[in-house]
């Protein structure tokens, strides 16, 4: 039986599809698996179970290794001034999220008595960017990963 353009079509959009909503949801079981103790702690501890600023920079922190292990080969494989420039943003934004975990660590044991609530929601503030653009590049190899997956597959049909 020969495929037509739109039976490829089709065949193309389901393997996208499938693919891309198997990678999404396991970067985000990815994502959140250092919650899945912190609440079976709190659950055997009767504790409150709450995200704070900290356990947000946790949460980007994960997202970030799905990141930089998919982008750390291309960008030192590639030799262009775009694929630098992009590397030098990722290490400003790990520099820039790492002072800030540092900052809620030490605000966490002072007990939040030394800092102010101008610094504390610019640190919420950080922490939002940091995930929401580990979100971003994660969402974008999602997409990468599902297409390459979806040509190859089309290849042998």
């Amino acid at each position: 039986m020969k495929c037509t353009k739109g039976i490829k079509a089709c065949l193309f959009i389901g393997h996208f599809i499938g693919c891309f909503i198997l990678l999404c949801v396991l970067n985000f079981v990815l994502s959140i698996w250092p919650y899945y103790l912190q609440y079976i702690v709190h659950r055997a501890t009767v504790t409150d179970f709450s995200i704070d600023n900290f356990n947000l920079y946790v949460i980007g922190y994960t997202l970030f290794l799905v990141v930089i292990t998919y982008f750390a080969p291309i960008i030192k494989k590639e030799d262009h001034i775009l694929w630098s420039l992009f590397g030098v943003t990722l290490a400003i934004l790990f520099v820039f999220s790492t002072a800030f975990l540092g900052f809620e660590y030490h605000d966490y044991i002072t007990n939040g008595k030394n800092y102010s609530k101008e610094l504390k929601k610019f640190s919420f503030f950080m922490a939002n960017i940091f995930i929401g653009f580990n979100v971003f590049l994660t969402f974008c190899i999602a997409v990468v990963q599902s297409v390459s997956y979806s040509l190859s597959k089309m290849k042998k049909v």
